[in-house]
């Protein structure tokens, strides 16, 4: 697996995460998620780590989950 920023991608980068997905690699961008509502940077941090480690099939029991538009919009209620 690799991790990359977010940020403008040179070319010679391009190239080489090609060929590290060409090998069967995933390239995972850090990218925090706000679906779970952060409250802090540490939230933010842990749940990107829970979905790096759940890519990896770790379990991760405290990792929040997506469960759809229609579900989050009946908690709102």
């Amino acid at each position: 697996m690799l991790c990359v920023r977010d940020n403008a991608i040179q070319p010679d980068s391009s190239e080489n995460m090609l060929r590290v997905q060409q090998a069967g690699a995933v390239i995972m961008p850090a990218i925090p998620s706000f679906y779970h509502q952060p409250k802090t940077i540490d939230d933010l941090v842990a749940q990107y780590v829970y979905r790096v480690l759940a890519q990896m099939a770790l379990p991760q029991e405290q990792m929040y989950r997506w469960e759809g538009q229609a579900k989050a919009k009946a908690r709102e209620v």
